[in-house]
């Protein structure tokens, strides 16, 4: 990747100071402007936090979604009705702001330089990056975790596994 060259959707769910699950990726769509660009990342973290607590009902919880954006103009099309100036989203993605009018997710206003998400979608400087961790409640670590050859093995096992069935069942 080039210095300009950054990835358009990063974030991670907590729960208090628990890290539970993060993300980083490209758009799979081209967005014509920044502010479409910034709605659709924030309409993938909404159906992330909604998956969430849909899991979390499963297992007796109950939360809520709390959507911390720092993008004034993805806020500003959750906030109206219909599309406005906005003519190449998707009718489908208006359901972030039936969410709003619900209250089924608490939008909020985050600053840029407080934001988390950044260490997902920017490049930073290792000082940043600690800073970032601390705020989700993550560590920095050394190395390679004890398991992960263990897991690595077991993997590969399960690929021999997969391959040798459908070898029998091709004979």
């Amino acid at each position: 990747m080039h210095e300009n060259d950054e990835v358009d959707l990063g974030g991670g769910i907590t729960r208090g100071r628990q890290l539970i699950k993060i993300w980083s990726r490209n758009q799979s769509t081209v967005a014509l402007n920044s502010a479409e660009s910034e709605f659709n990342a924030t309409a993938k973290a909404a159906a992330e936090g909604l998956g969430m607590v849909a899991m979390a009902k499963d297992f007796g919880e109950s939360c809520l979604v709390q959507l911390h954006v720092d993008a004034s103009a993805a806020l500003g099309i959750i906030q109206r009705k219909g599309l406005g100036k906005f003519r190449h989203l998707h009718t489908g993605s208006l359901w972030l702001q039936e969410q709003h009018l619900r209250n089924t997710i608490a939008f909020n206003k985050i600053k840029g330089s407080v934001n988390p998400s950044y260490i997902f979608t920017k490049y930073l400087s290792r000082e940043c990056i600690e800073k970032y961790c601390e705020l989700i409640g993550a560590t920095i670590t050394e190395g390679r975790a004890a398991q992960a050859a263990q897991l690595h093995t077991l993997q590969r096992r399960l690929r021999q596994l997969k391959a040798g069935m459908k070898d029998q069942v091709r004979k």
